[in-house]
Protein backbone atom coordinates (compact mmCIF):
# COMPACT_ATOMS: atom_id res chain seq x y z
CA UNK A 1 0.00 0.00 0.00
CA UNK A 2 1.00 3.64 -0.77
CA UNK A 3 1.00 6.39 1.13
CA UNK A 4 1.28 9.75 1.05
CA UNK A 5 1.30 13.23 2.99
CA UNK A 6 1.93 16.40 1.86
CA UNK A 7 1.79 19.23 4.41
CA UNK A 8 1.78 22.90 3.70
CA UNK A 9 2.55 24.99 5.99
CA UNK A 10 1.48 28.27 5.77
CA UNK A 11 -0.39 31.06 8.12
CA UNK A 12 -0.56 28.80 11.33
CA UNK A 13 -1.17 30.14 15.04
CA UNK A 14 0.72 27.63 17.21
CA UNK A 15 -1.16 24.96 14.81
CA UNK A 16 -0.21 23.14 11.30
CA UNK A 17 -2.68 22.45 9.42
CA UNK A 18 -3.64 20.95 5.94
CA UNK A 19 -2.65 17.63 6.55
CA UNK A 20 -3.78 14.82 4.46
CA UNK A 21 -2.94 11.29 4.23
CA UNK A 22 -4.06 9.40 1.35
CA UNK A 23 -4.41 5.74 0.54
CA UNK A 24 -3.12 4.59 -3.16
CA UNK A 25 -3.42 1.65 -5.08
CA UNK A 26 -0.79 -0.65 -5.51
CA UNK A 27 -0.96 0.37 -9.28
CA UNK A 28 -1.68 3.47 -10.76
CA UNK A 29 -2.92 3.00 -14.45
CA UNK A 30 -3.90 5.16 -17.05
CA UNK A 31 -3.76 2.57 -20.15
CA UNK A 32 -5.69 -0.37 -19.89
CA UNK A 33 -4.75 -3.27 -22.53
CA UNK A 34 -3.11 -0.20 -23.94
CA UNK A 35 -6.56 1.65 -23.96
CA UNK A 36 -8.12 4.90 -22.43
CA UNK A 37 -11.41 6.98 -22.94
CA UNK A 38 -11.17 10.34 -24.31
CA UNK A 39 -13.82 12.92 -24.61
CA UNK A 40 -13.71 15.19 -27.70
CA UNK A 41 -16.13 17.92 -28.81
CA UNK A 42 -18.86 16.05 -26.72
CA UNK A 43 -17.74 12.25 -28.37
CA UNK A 44 -16.18 9.63 -26.50
CA UNK A 45 -13.47 7.62 -28.04
CA UNK A 46 -11.32 4.51 -27.28
CA UNK A 47 -7.36 5.47 -27.75
CA UNK A 48 -5.08 2.43 -28.22
CA UNK A 49 -1.63 3.39 -27.82
CA UNK A 50 -0.01 0.60 -29.20
CA UNK A 51 -2.02 1.03 -32.72
CA UNK A 52 -2.44 4.75 -32.20
CA UNK A 53 -5.66 4.48 -33.60
CA UNK A 54 -8.76 5.90 -32.28
CA UNK A 55 -12.51 4.03 -32.29
CA UNK A 56 -15.78 4.86 -31.28
CA UNK A 57 -17.17 4.30 -28.10
CA UNK A 58 -20.46 4.33 -26.75
CA UNK A 59 -21.13 5.07 -23.10
CA UNK A 60 -23.65 2.80 -21.23
CA UNK A 61 -25.86 4.93 -18.76
CA UNK A 62 -27.59 2.51 -15.82
CA UNK A 63 -30.44 4.63 -14.35
CA UNK A 64 -31.83 1.80 -11.66
CA UNK A 65 -34.29 3.32 -9.37
CA UNK A 66 -34.65 6.90 -9.26
CA UNK A 67 -36.84 9.98 -7.17
CA UNK A 68 -39.94 11.63 -9.16
CA UNK A 69 -41.38 14.29 -8.02
CA UNK A 70 -45.06 15.06 -9.07
CA UNK A 71 -47.67 17.46 -7.78
CA UNK A 72 -45.61 18.24 -4.98
CA UNK A 73 -45.63 14.08 -3.75
CA UNK A 74 -42.15 12.53 -4.49
CA UNK A 75 -42.65 8.91 -5.84
CA UNK A 76 -39.85 6.15 -6.96
CA UNK A 77 -39.54 5.25 -10.44
CA UNK A 78 -37.84 2.74 -12.57
CA UNK A 79 -35.27 3.06 -15.76
CA UNK A 80 -37.98 3.14 -17.57
CA UNK A 81 -39.74 6.39 -15.48
CA UNK A 82 -42.37 3.97 -14.45
CA UNK A 83 -43.68 4.49 -10.87
CA UNK A 84 -42.16 1.50 -8.57
CA UNK A 85 -45.47 2.09 -6.21
CA UNK A 86 -48.35 4.18 -6.75
CA UNK A 87 -48.22 6.47 -3.03
CA UNK A 88 -46.25 9.43 -3.33
CA UNK A 89 -44.59 10.82 -0.34
CA UNK A 90 -44.04 13.95 1.02
CA UNK A 91 -40.32 13.99 0.98
CA UNK A 92 -38.09 10.84 -0.35
CA UNK A 93 -33.96 10.73 -0.24
CA UNK A 94 -31.74 8.04 -0.87
CA UNK A 95 -29.42 6.60 2.05
CA UNK A 96 -26.23 6.51 -0.34
CA UNK A 97 -24.71 3.82 2.49
CA UNK A 98 -27.36 1.32 2.41
CA UNK A 99 -29.43 2.35 -0.94
CA UNK A 100 -32.81 2.15 1.32
CA UNK A 101 -34.62 5.50 1.36
CA UNK A 102 -35.85 8.05 3.62
CA UNK A 103 -39.52 8.63 3.19
CA UNK A 104 -41.99 11.25 5.05
CA UNK A 105 -45.25 11.18 5.54
CA UNK A 106 -47.31 13.84 7.69
CA UNK A 107 -43.58 15.23 8.90
CA UNK A 108 -42.57 11.68 10.39
CA UNK A 109 -39.56 10.16 8.80
CA UNK A 110 -39.52 6.71 8.07
CA UNK A 111 -37.59 3.99 6.14
CA UNK A 112 -38.34 2.12 2.80
CA UNK A 113 -36.25 -0.26 0.41
CA UNK A 114 -36.47 0.27 -4.01
CA UNK A 115 -39.51 -1.98 -3.93
CA UNK A 116 -41.81 0.22 -1.93
CA UNK A 117 -41.88 -1.81 1.30
CA UNK A 118 -41.67 -0.34 4.68
CA UNK A 119 -38.48 -1.43 6.73
CA UNK A 120 -39.01 1.14 9.52
CA UNK A 121 -42.58 2.82 10.26
CA UNK A 122 -42.99 6.41 10.04
CA UNK A 123 -42.62 7.86 13.79
CA UNK A 124 -39.08 9.71 13.96
CA UNK A 125 -38.32 13.53 14.18
CA UNK A 126 -36.22 13.74 11.50
CA UNK A 127 -37.67 16.21 8.96
CA UNK A 128 -37.04 19.62 8.82
CA UNK A 129 -38.96 21.91 7.16
CA UNK A 130 -35.64 24.51 6.06
CA UNK A 131 -37.68 25.17 2.71
CA UNK A 132 -39.96 24.57 0.15
CA UNK A 133 -39.24 20.87 0.39
CA UNK A 134 -37.85 20.38 3.70
CA UNK A 135 -34.64 17.73 4.32
CA UNK A 136 -33.98 14.52 6.72
CA UNK A 137 -30.98 14.71 8.96
CA UNK A 138 -31.18 10.82 9.80
CA UNK A 139 -28.46 8.75 7.86
CA UNK A 140 -26.49 5.50 7.85
CA UNK A 141 -22.84 5.73 9.12
CA UNK A 142 -21.11 2.54 9.74
CA UNK A 143 -24.68 0.24 9.20
CA UNK A 144 -26.65 2.47 12.33
CA UNK A 145 -28.51 5.83 12.14
CA UNK A 146 -29.15 8.07 14.90
CA UNK A 147 -32.98 8.87 15.27
CA UNK A 148 -35.00 11.10 17.40
CA UNK A 149 -37.91 9.34 18.80
CA UNK A 150 -39.08 12.46 20.54
CA UNK A 151 -38.15 15.69 21.82
CA UNK A 152 -35.27 14.25 24.20
CA UNK A 153 -34.78 10.74 23.07
CA UNK A 154 -32.76 9.15 20.83
CA UNK A 155 -32.76 5.48 19.24
CA UNK A 156 -30.24 3.61 16.59
CA UNK A 157 -32.02 2.10 13.68
CA UNK A 158 -30.22 -1.14 12.01
CA UNK A 159 -30.53 -1.76 8.11
CA UNK A 160 -34.02 -4.06 9.16
CA UNK A 161 -35.94 -1.38 11.08
CA UNK A 162 -34.47 -2.65 14.11
CA UNK A 163 -34.47 0.03 16.79
CA UNK A 164 -32.76 0.05 19.99
CA UNK A 165 -33.00 3.65 22.12
CA UNK A 166 -30.27 5.34 23.62
CA UNK A 167 -30.19 5.53 27.30
CA UNK A 168 -30.71 9.10 28.77
CA UNK A 169 -32.50 12.26 27.66
CA UNK A 170 -30.62 14.31 25.29
CA UNK A 171 -30.80 17.45 22.96
CA UNK A 172 -28.56 15.95 20.38
CA UNK A 173 -27.46 12.68 19.08
CA UNK A 174 -24.62 12.12 15.93
CA UNK A 175 -24.20 9.33 13.66
CA UNK A 176 -21.33 6.82 14.28
CA UNK A 177 -17.59 7.30 13.72
CA UNK A 178 -15.13 4.39 14.63
CA UNK A 179 -18.21 2.28 16.50
CA UNK A 180 -19.45 5.66 18.65
CA UNK A 181 -22.05 8.70 18.19
CA UNK A 182 -22.12 11.66 20.26
CA UNK A 183 -24.96 12.90 22.63
CA UNK A 184 -25.29 16.43 23.95
CA UNK A 185 -27.23 18.02 26.69
CA UNK A 186 -29.04 21.38 26.58
CA UNK A 187 -25.69 22.94 28.68
CA UNK A 188 -23.45 21.58 25.01
CA UNK A 189 -22.08 18.56 27.55
CA UNK A 190 -20.95 15.70 25.29
CA UNK A 191 -20.64 12.20 25.83
CA UNK A 192 -20.00 9.13 23.67
CA UNK A 193 -22.20 6.10 23.05
CA UNK A 194 -21.99 2.69 21.55
CA UNK A 195 -23.87 0.88 18.77
CA UNK A 196 -26.12 -0.80 22.02
CA UNK A 197 -27.29 2.32 23.24
CA UNK A 198 -25.11 2.96 26.02
CA UNK A 199 -23.04 5.77 27.13
CA UNK A 200 -19.57 4.80 27.91
CA UNK A 201 -18.50 8.35 28.49
CA UNK A 202 -20.50 10.35 30.55
CA UNK A 203 -21.86 13.69 29.49
CA UNK A 204 -19.21 16.62 30.77
CA UNK A 205 -16.74 16.96 27.87
CA UNK A 206 -16.96 20.20 25.87
CA UNK A 207 -15.83 18.57 22.57
CA UNK A 208 -14.28 15.23 21.33
CA UNK A 209 -12.11 14.54 18.51
CA UNK A 210 -11.29 11.35 17.07
CA UNK A 211 -7.12 10.19 16.50
CA UNK A 212 -6.07 10.58 13.02
CA UNK A 213 -3.66 7.50 12.88
CA UNK A 214 -4.94 5.23 15.26
CA UNK A 215 -9.28 4.75 14.94
CA UNK A 216 -9.08 3.33 18.43
CA UNK A 217 -8.37 6.37 20.54
CA UNK A 218 -10.92 9.47 21.22
CA UNK A 219 -9.65 12.50 22.70
CA UNK A 220 -11.86 14.66 24.91
CA UNK A 221 -11.76 18.24 26.38
CA UNK A 222 -12.94 19.49 29.63
CA UNK A 223 -12.02 22.94 30.58
CA UNK A 224 -8.39 23.26 31.00
CA UNK A 225 -7.82 19.62 30.82
CA UNK A 226 -7.66 16.78 28.13
CA UNK A 227 -8.53 13.05 28.19
CA UNK A 228 -7.63 10.30 25.63
CA UNK A 229 -10.68 7.36 25.81
CA UNK A 230 -9.79 3.86 24.61
CA UNK A 231 -12.68 2.42 21.77
CA UNK A 232 -13.93 0.58 25.27
CA UNK A 233 -14.67 4.13 26.73
CA UNK A 234 -12.02 3.86 29.56
CA UNK A 235 -10.17 6.48 30.04
CA UNK A 236 -6.01 5.55 29.18
CA UNK A 237 -3.98 9.07 29.52
CA UNK A 238 -4.99 12.70 30.85
CA UNK A 239 -3.09 15.86 30.44
CA UNK A 240 -3.24 19.25 30.71
CA UNK A 241 -4.33 21.37 28.30
CA UNK A 242 -1.99 25.14 27.64
CA UNK A 243 -1.22 26.75 24.63
CA UNK A 244 2.29 25.00 25.11
CA UNK A 245 1.17 21.73 25.43
CA UNK A 246 0.43 19.25 22.41
CA UNK A 247 -0.57 15.48 22.26
CA UNK A 248 -0.56 13.20 19.23
CA UNK A 249 -1.28 9.29 18.84
CA UNK A 250 -0.24 6.98 16.43
CA UNK A 251 0.05 3.40 16.11
CA UNK A 252 2.56 2.75 18.93
CA UNK A 253 2.60 5.77 21.21
CA UNK A 254 0.63 8.54 22.59
CA UNK A 255 3.04 11.59 22.70
CA UNK A 256 2.86 14.42 24.52
CA UNK A 257 4.31 17.64 25.04
CA UNK A 258 4.34 19.66 27.98
CA UNK A 259 6.74 23.11 28.05
CA UNK A 260 10.11 21.85 26.74
CA UNK A 261 9.43 18.16 26.95
CA UNK A 262 8.02 15.46 24.92
CA UNK A 263 6.96 12.55 26.35
CA UNK A 264 6.40 8.78 24.76
CA UNK A 265 3.39 6.77 26.51
CA UNK A 266 2.03 3.55 25.65
CA UNK A 267 -1.19 2.95 24.01
CA UNK A 268 -2.48 1.65 27.77
CA UNK A 269 -1.11 5.50 29.25
CA UNK A 270 2.29 4.00 30.81
CA UNK A 271 5.60 6.30 30.57
CA UNK A 272 8.20 4.57 28.69
CA UNK A 273 11.14 6.29 30.52
CA UNK A 274 11.88 7.92 26.86
CA UNK A 275 11.70 11.85 26.30
CA UNK A 276 12.90 14.54 24.25
CA UNK A 277 14.39 18.19 25.26
CA UNK A 278 12.77 20.42 22.79
CA UNK A 279 12.28 24.26 22.23
CA UNK A 280 9.52 25.84 23.79
CA UNK A 281 7.66 26.91 20.63
CA UNK A 282 7.21 23.34 19.42
CA UNK A 283 4.71 21.83 17.35
CA UNK A 284 4.03 18.26 17.21
CA UNK A 285 2.34 15.98 14.24
CA UNK A 286 2.07 12.36 13.66
CA UNK A 287 2.37 10.46 10.09
CA UNK A 288 1.61 6.96 10.50
CA UNK A 289 3.83 5.28 12.53
CA UNK A 290 6.70 8.89 12.82
CA UNK A 291 6.59 12.00 15.02
CA UNK A 292 6.94 15.22 13.43
CA UNK A 293 8.67 17.52 15.51
CA UNK A 294 8.76 21.12 14.77
CA UNK A 295 10.94 23.90 17.18
CA UNK A 296 10.49 27.64 15.81
CA UNK A 297 13.87 29.07 16.90
CA UNK A 298 14.03 32.99 17.53
CA UNK A 299 16.59 35.21 15.76
CA UNK A 300 15.83 38.31 14.68
CA UNK A 301 12.56 39.34 13.91
CA UNK A 302 11.14 38.26 10.46
CA UNK A 303 14.47 36.14 10.10
CA UNK A 304 13.57 33.14 11.95
CA UNK A 305 14.04 29.84 11.26
CA UNK A 306 12.39 25.96 12.17
CA UNK A 307 13.94 22.80 12.80
CA UNK A 308 12.38 19.95 12.20
CA UNK A 309 13.02 16.41 13.54
CA UNK A 310 11.45 13.35 12.59
CA UNK A 311 11.23 10.15 15.10
CA UNK A 312 10.48 6.69 14.37
CA UNK A 313 9.16 5.77 18.02
CA UNK A 314 12.22 7.60 19.88
CA UNK A 315 14.31 7.40 17.57
CA UNK A 316 15.70 9.85 15.52
CA UNK A 317 16.31 9.60 11.68
CA UNK A 318 16.96 13.36 10.64
CA UNK A 319 16.71 16.85 11.38
CA UNK A 320 16.76 19.56 9.00
CA UNK A 321 16.19 23.10 8.62
CA UNK A 322 13.80 25.73 7.13
CA UNK A 323 13.72 29.27 6.72
CA UNK A 324 10.12 30.84 8.07
CA UNK A 325 8.63 34.05 7.64
CA UNK A 326 7.11 35.71 10.64
CA UNK A 327 3.77 37.73 8.74
CA UNK A 328 3.20 39.06 12.60
CA UNK A 329 4.40 37.39 16.16
CA UNK A 330 2.50 34.57 15.80
CA UNK A 331 1.59 33.99 12.42
CA UNK A 332 4.37 31.53 10.56
CA UNK A 333 4.58 30.98 6.25
CA UNK A 334 7.29 28.44 5.68
CA UNK A 335 7.47 25.85 2.43
CA UNK A 336 5.61 22.52 1.70
CA UNK A 337 7.14 19.25 3.15
CA UNK A 338 5.84 16.27 1.95
CA UNK A 339 6.18 12.58 3.74
CA UNK A 340 5.73 9.48 1.23
CA UNK A 341 5.84 5.83 2.20
CA UNK A 342 5.22 4.41 -1.23
CA UNK A 343 7.70 1.40 -0.12
CA UNK A 344 6.91 -0.16 4.03
CA UNK A 345 9.20 0.76 6.51
CA UNK A 346 10.93 3.50 4.27
CA UNK A 347 9.90 6.72 4.91
CA UNK A 348 10.74 9.54 2.31
CA UNK A 349 10.85 13.46 2.75
CA UNK A 350 10.69 16.10 -0.14
CA UNK A 351 10.86 19.83 0.65
CA UNK A 352 12.28 22.98 -0.95
CA UNK A 353 14.26 25.90 0.43
CA UNK A 354 14.85 28.91 -2.11
CA UNK A 355 16.28 27.32 -5.53
CA UNK A 356 17.13 23.92 -3.48
CA UNK A 357 15.43 20.54 -3.31
CA UNK A 358 16.11 18.48 -0.85
CA UNK A 359 15.02 15.13 0.22
CA UNK A 360 15.95 12.05 2.69
CA UNK A 361 15.11 8.53 2.59
CA UNK A 362 14.94 6.47 5.43
CA UNK A 363 16.57 3.31 4.26
CA UNK A 364 19.86 5.11 2.94
CA UNK A 365 19.34 7.37 6.00
CA UNK A 366 21.31 10.51 4.59
CA UNK A 367 19.83 13.87 3.43
CA UNK A 368 20.60 15.23 0.00
CA UNK A 369 20.46 18.03 -2.08
CA UNK A 370 20.13 19.53 -5.32
CA UNK A 371 19.98 22.60 -7.12
CA UNK A 372 16.59 23.80 -9.09
CA UNK A 373 16.29 25.80 -11.93
CA UNK A 374 14.23 28.08 -10.32
CA UNK A 375 12.00 27.86 -7.00
CA UNK A 376 9.26 26.42 -6.68
CA UNK A 377 6.82 25.08 -3.83
CA UNK A 378 5.93 21.29 -3.42
CA UNK A 379 2.45 20.31 -4.56
CA UNK A 380 2.23 15.99 -4.75
CA UNK A 381 4.87 13.34 -4.78
CA UNK A 382 4.60 10.05 -6.73
CA UNK A 383 6.93 7.04 -8.61
CA UNK A 384 9.95 9.14 -8.62
CA UNK A 385 8.17 12.27 -9.40
CA UNK A 386 7.33 15.63 -8.21
CA UNK A 387 4.65 18.08 -9.09
CA UNK A 388 5.47 21.83 -8.37
CA UNK A 389 3.93 24.91 -8.37
CA UNK A 390 5.36 28.39 -9.23
CA UNK A 391 2.77 31.14 -8.84
CA UNK A 392 -0.15 29.62 -9.67
CA UNK A 393 0.37 26.95 -12.37
CA UNK A 394 2.03 23.51 -11.73
CA UNK A 395 4.56 21.79 -13.15
CA UNK A 396 6.62 17.95 -12.87
CA UNK A 397 10.08 17.57 -12.11
CA UNK A 398 12.33 14.68 -11.82
CA UNK A 399 14.33 13.81 -7.98
CA UNK A 400 17.46 15.12 -9.96
CA UNK A 401 15.39 18.78 -10.95
CA UNK A 402 15.13 17.90 -13.92
CA UNK A 403 12.03 19.61 -15.50
CA UNK A 404 9.26 17.33 -17.20
CA UNK A 405 6.78 19.70 -17.54
CA UNK A 406 6.98 23.29 -17.51
CA UNK A 407 4.85 25.48 -15.07
CA UNK A 408 1.55 25.91 -17.76
CA UNK A 409 -0.94 23.33 -16.06
CA UNK A 410 -3.91 23.20 -13.83
CA UNK A 411 -4.01 19.73 -12.42
CA UNK A 412 -1.09 17.15 -12.87
CA UNK A 413 -1.64 13.47 -12.19
CA UNK A 414 0.95 10.82 -11.81
CA UNK A 415 0.40 7.30 -13.08
CA UNK A 416 2.71 4.55 -13.39
CA UNK A 417 2.43 4.62 -17.13
CA UNK A 418 2.02 8.22 -17.72
CA UNK A 419 1.33 12.15 -16.34
CA UNK A 420 -2.62 13.07 -17.22
CA UNK A 421 -1.63 17.10 -17.23
CA UNK A 422 -4.94 19.65 -17.67
CA UNK A 423 -3.62 22.80 -19.25
CA UNK A 424 -5.20 26.78 -18.66
CA UNK A 425 -7.28 25.98 -21.15
CA UNK A 426 -9.19 23.03 -19.54
CA UNK A 427 -7.91 20.24 -21.77
CA UNK A 428 -6.19 16.96 -20.79
CA UNK A 429 -3.47 15.53 -22.84
CA UNK A 430 -1.28 12.39 -21.64
CA UNK A 431 2.13 12.52 -21.56
CA UNK A 432 5.01 9.20 -20.31
CA UNK A 433 6.69 9.94 -17.32
CA UNK A 434 10.03 11.61 -19.32
CA UNK A 435 7.41 14.17 -20.46
CA UNK A 436 6.92 12.73 -24.29
CA UNK A 437 3.89 13.76 -25.88
CA UNK A 438 1.26 10.38 -25.73
CA UNK A 439 -2.07 12.29 -26.57
CA UNK A 440 -1.95 15.90 -27.36
CA UNK A 441 -3.72 18.56 -25.11
CA UNK A 442 -7.05 18.83 -26.78
CA UNK A 443 -9.51 16.41 -24.76
CA UNK A 444 -12.41 17.77 -22.41
CA UNK A 445 -12.14 14.54 -20.29
CA UNK A 446 -9.54 11.49 -20.18
CA UNK A 447 -10.86 8.08 -17.94
CA UNK A 448 -9.11 4.84 -17.56
CA UNK A 449 -10.88 1.50 -18.15
CA UNK A 450 -9.35 -0.18 -15.64
CA UNK A 451 -12.75 0.68 -12.90
CA UNK A 452 -13.38 3.40 -14.69
CA UNK A 453 -10.85 4.91 -12.57
CA UNK A 454 -11.40 8.70 -12.33
CA UNK A 455 -8.68 10.69 -14.42
CA UNK A 456 -9.36 14.07 -13.68
CA UNK A 457 -10.67 15.76 -11.32
CA UNK A 458 -14.22 17.15 -12.44
CA UNK A 459 -15.56 13.97 -13.82
CA UNK A 460 -18.28 12.67 -12.07
CA UNK A 461 -17.80 9.33 -10.20
CA UNK A 462 -21.16 7.39 -10.82
CA UNK A 463 -21.32 8.67 -15.06
CA UNK A 464 -19.70 5.16 -16.11
CA UNK A 465 -20.42 1.87 -14.99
Amino acid sequence: MKRLISILFFLILFLLSGCEKNDLQSQKLIFDNNKVLVLQKGEWFSYNRKTKKFTDYEVKEEKGISILVENKLFYLVNEKYEKVFSQGYQYLVEDRETGLFWAVENNLVGLINSKGNIIAEFKYLNYFKTNTIGEVNCFFSEGYAVVKVSNDKFGILDTKGNLVEIEGEYDSASGFRNGFGIVSNKNGKKGLFNTEGKVIVPVEYSAFNFSKYNDKFILADKFDEGFVFNDKGEMVFKFKHSISNYLVINQKNIIYKQNNTVSFYTLDGKFTNESIEVANRTHLFEFDDYLIIMEVIDEVYNEEYSKITIYNGAKKLVTFEIDVVMNSPIFIAIPSIIFSLEEENNLKIFYTDKDTLYSFSEKEGKLESVKLSKQYTLVDYYNGLLVVRENMTRGLINLKGDVILDCNYITIDIYDDGIVAQNNYYKYGIYDVEGNEILPEEYSEIVTFRNREKCTYYLDDDRFY
